[in-house]
């Protein structure tokens, strides 16, 4: 049946194109959009466009509508490719700008944009789709239109974003803004007529009364679904929490949509309001095609915040608390089955805790009785594996064991501070690998008493799921736990070897080399040039030659990896030739996001295949990078170039790319600005001084390729203003005591972080502007200097590691794998048994616990989907595994200082 749907909108258009065989069409496929254009057409630069919305229900009978009108008309358009496809751009976690745009219009002039608009509104007078909130609609039925690009036009912003433009009256670029409301460009006004009463379709003022009772005074969040607001209610003077529901979002394939779990939820508040520490309901109501819950605004402090700390450096919650709230989700559940009702879609967000530390039950949109059918909502991590691998059109039926998979999920989210791993137990009857919780419990005596819990709660099969009874007895039990007391056991791991294998071999089937982005990106991902190092080729390019550096890795297993990996290289060298040069404004220097990073991995793959075409053209171009730039930082500044031209100095022995590195470092020194006798910063953006300290986008990877200039290109001067920044960064370590579980035993540490200096203060984790980044800086400069405040603090920083390890998310810039890079430089100078060589090897095991065995490879459980950029996704990980277990040095580094050109 699935594979009916992938395929049934294309086989409409073709019925339509083969009613007039006279003319001929082709249809273009991309991974999203189907464009279907008459031969030989060129499309408008831009121009007012139409957009018609859909459900996946009632898409098809609308495309074989609109396609009947534009084919003999000879207008091209483009549709959704599948109706999965359209279903996933109609979630609450899609984006609003762009939701419900089914099918997409092209007029070949204004003038028959005014008449398509009547052409295609009359035969679609009877059907329904939802609002779509960047356009205006069209006499309030399912066509929109708005104004914008038509034949792409695109430049990259200072950070490698690739945006939209359009061109203005005066010839000057605009960026084609896509927002969620109709905003034209200044120099345009609606072209049509439209009702008065359709001036509510541009953006909402700031002040609004709803119902002519609740006064809006803020808002909570907004999605797709629509927002969540704080009011007042002007009739009573209380507090209340309003939440909006749009018509057709969140479809599902009876009919209902969130405007229906809106309603359903109100039922259950009204259902429980005796049972649990439910809000009071005060009001339901439609407006138009929306639906609005009122409810009492509860005090407190919600769940997640404690789960997910937004803080780097917060304490985790006591044993104490652990405890206390782990009981009550058992009795709350407890208490909201024994009256018939299940949860459904249990996560953190369910709950908030009050001031009198009860813990208030709060989201009730997937709620059912039990034995009805349940909404498909599902969180990752929390959702049981029945709703995990239902259908869009299975039909679900509620039952306890569901929220009992949710609340083990949610007690080791409240022991491990991060989202559990999704893979639920026993889902491998093969499998050996451990799970975070199984990691964390050989150091953490309450982790080793609640896991057994966990792991009953979350059995894979919902017969062997723990009744609540049992789960009383076992926190009963786990509250006797003293915290001297050893803990057992090593946590089984995954063949490493095995787990790289696989991982790569899947990496390499993901490839795309005919396609325009080498592997395919999600989300905000998406936004970025696909073939700079964070979202695109160049990260899995870097990580492949990386494992081609590994003899142990290609030549071992049941598996030929080695001819596999190198037909690949092969293909990358040529994949880089064919996009290297595509045509760009201005190059961006920066190495994480710009051209240089870019450079790195297309001259290197091609040096290693052998490749002399694609190494000259990556070499012309690593000629024309700047060497003077606004922006001074190694993502996306000058010290990215400055890095990429040692690497290139290094393999390639040419002469122009030591100058290129000298020119770099000099214009760092240049715009170097003192802060009296100790510390120094780079002005940024806007001529202001950078607000950030970490390793890609601040100070200590401005440090760090100073130093390593000084080193390299042998200029001492280069190396005095690396200490400088590294004086500025000891400086503004914010340094305390921490405890460390270790074997059933704390033990006190001194550890260091670091605060943006933005508005916030943010206080950020990871290597990319966290303690491992600039920890990695400082823990160079103090073997270079032999000046113990650098290493010291550097020490400092792998406690600040350590300390929030366990809630970290995978990835290599703001997660672990990026941590482990950073202990495994202090490891290999101290020695595998030093505090940070025990930290390095947790890293690695918290990582692997998040694998699955056999042929699957590396799969990141906190992700919705298989990622494959190397910022937050499988390739980063790989990385570091290919490093800690083989030693095979990791891309993206600046070059380790002290290294001589490897071609004379």
């Amino acid at each position: 049946m699935k594979g009916v749907r992938q395929v049934m909108f294309k086989k409409v258009v073709l019925d339509v194109l083969n009613t007039h065989p006279d003319s001929y069409w082709r249809i273009r496929e991309t991974d999203y959009w189907h464009f279907v254009e008459p031969s030989r057409h060129r499309h408008r630069l831009q121009g007012w466009k139409i957009h018609v919305s859909a459900t996946p229900d009632t898409a098809a009978d609308i495309l074989g509508k609109v396609s009947s009108v534009l084919v003999p008309l000879g207008v091209a358009f483009k549709f959704v490719g599948t109706p999965d496809l359209l279903h996933d751009s109609l979630s609450r976690g899609s984006d609003p700008a762009a939701s419900g745009k089914f099918i997409t219009v092209y007029p070949n002039d204004d003038g028959q944009f005014r008449d398509l608009l009547d052409k295609l509104h009359t035969p679609l007078t009877d059907h329904w789709g939802p609002r779509i909130m960047s356009d205006r609609q069209y006499q309030g039925g399912i066509v929109h239109y708005r104004y914008g690009g038509i034949s792409q036009m695109t430049r990259l912003d200072d950070k490698g974003a690739v945006e939209e433009m359009i061109v203005s009256p005066d010839g000057s670029l605009v960026e084609d803004r896509r927002v969620a409301w109709f905003s034209p460009p200044s120099w345009l006004s609606d072209p049509v007529e439209q009702p008065a009463a359709d001036a509510g379709s541009t953006k909402k003022s700031k002040s609004l009364l709803l119902a002519d009772r609740y006064q809006v005074t803020g808002a909570i969040r907004h999605t797709n679904r629509g927002g969540v607001f704080r009011a007042l209610d002007t009739k009573t003077d209380r507090r209340v929490v309003i939440k909006q529901s749009r018509a057709g979002i969140d479809p599902s394939s009876d009919g209902a949509d969130a405007r229906d779990l809106l309603r359903g939820e109100a039922a259950m508040l009204r259902r429980l309001a005796d049972v649990a520490v439910v809000p009071e309901l005060v009001d339901l109501f439609d407006l138009a095609d929306q639906t609005f819950l009122v409810e009492e605004e509860l005090a407190g402090r919600p769940l997640q915040d404690l789960v997910t700390p937004d803080e780097d450096d917060a304490p985790p919650p006591s044993d104490a608390i652990v405890l206390n709230l782990a009981r009550q989700i058992v009795k709350t559940l407890q208490a909201v089955h024994d009256a018939g009702i299940v949860v459904g879609d249990l996560s953190p967000g369910n709950f908030l805790m009050g001031p009198d530390g009860r813990l208030q039950l709060l989201d009730l949109e997937s709620a059912a009785e039990v034995g009805a059918p349940i909404p498909k909502l599902r969180t990752p991590g929390y959702a049981a594996p029945e709703k995990l691998e239902s259908e869009r059109d299975d039909v679900l039926l509620a039952t306890p064991e569901m929220d009992r998979y949710g609340a083990g999920a949610l007690i080791a989210a409240l022991c491990l501070q991060r989202r559990p791993v999704t893979r639920p137990s026993g889902l491998d009857t093969g499998s050996k690998t451990s799970s975070p919780m199984d990691v964390m419990a050989a150091d953490n005596p309450l982790i080793h008493a609640l896991n057994p819990l966990v792991h009953g709660l979350m059995a894979f099969a919902p017969e062997d799921r723990w009744t609540w009874s049992r789960a009383e007895r076992e926190l009963h039990a786990a509250a006797r736990v003293h915290p001297s007391m050893s803990t057992a056991g090593t946590p089984a791991e995954p063949d490493p070897d095995q787990l790289i294998r696989e991982s790569l071999l899947n990496m390499i089937s993901a490839l795309r080399p005919q396609a325009a982005a080498l592997v395919p990106t999600l989300g905000t991902m998406r936004r970025l040039d696909p073939r700079f190092v964070q979202a695109g080729a160049a990260g899995v390019t870097g990580v492949l030659l990386q494992a081609a550096r590994c003899p142990a890795v290609i030549n071992g297993g049941d598996r030929d990896l080695d001819d596999v990996l190198q037909d690949a290289l092969v293909t990358l060298s040529r994949w880089w030739d064919r996009n290297l040069g595509r045509p760009t404004v201005t190059l961006l220097p920066g190495l994480y996001n710009g051209h240089a990073g870019m450079i790195w991995a297309a001259a290197d793959v091609a040096q290693a295949v052998g490749d002399s075409v694609t190494l000259d053209h990556a070499l012309e171009i690593a000629e024309q990078l700047p060497t003077r730039w606004h922006i001074p930082t190694v993502a996306h500044g000058i010290a990215g170039t400055g890095a990429t031209m040692l690497h290139l100095w290094r393999t390639t022995g040419r002469w122009e790319f030591r100058q290129k590195a000298l020119e770099c470092a000099e214009h760092l020194v240049d715009t170097a600005v003192r802060k009296g006798s100790v510390g120094v910063r780079w002005m940024a953006e806007q001529n202001t001084p950078t607000a950030h300290n970490g390793i890609a986008t601040g100070t200590a990877g401005i440090g760090r390729f100073l130093l390593s200039a000084a080193q390299i290109l042998q200029e001492p001067r280069f190396a005095e203003v690396a200490q400088l920044a590294g004086d500025e960064l000891v400086a503004q370590a914010r340094l305390r005591d921490v405890d460390v579980l270790e074997n059933g035993r704390a033990r006190t540490y001194r550890a260091a972080w670091w605060s943006d200096q933005t508005d916030d203060g943010r206080t950020p984790h990871g290597w990319w502007g966290g303690p491992a980044g600039i920890g990695a800086f400082l823990w160079s400069l103090g073997a270079d200097s032999n000046r113990l405040a650098y290493r010291d603090t550097a020490a400092a920083a792998a406690a600040a590691v350590r300390y929030s390890a366990p809630r970290a998310p995978l990835g290599a810039w703001w997660g672990l794998a990026g941590d482990g890079h950073f202990l495994l430089d202090i490891a290999g100078d101290e020695g595998p048994t030093s505090a940070a060589g025990r930290w390095a090897g947790l890293v690695t095991a918290l990582l692997t616990s998040h694998a699955t065995s056999g042929r699957q490879g590396l799969t990141l459980y906190d992700k919705r989907a298989v990622e494959w950029d190397f910022a937050t996704g499988v390739p980063g990980v790989l990385s570091f595994l290919l490093r800690a277990h083989h030693g095979a040095a990791a891309p993206w580094m600046t070059p380790e200082p002290g290294l001589a050109p490897q071609v004379p």
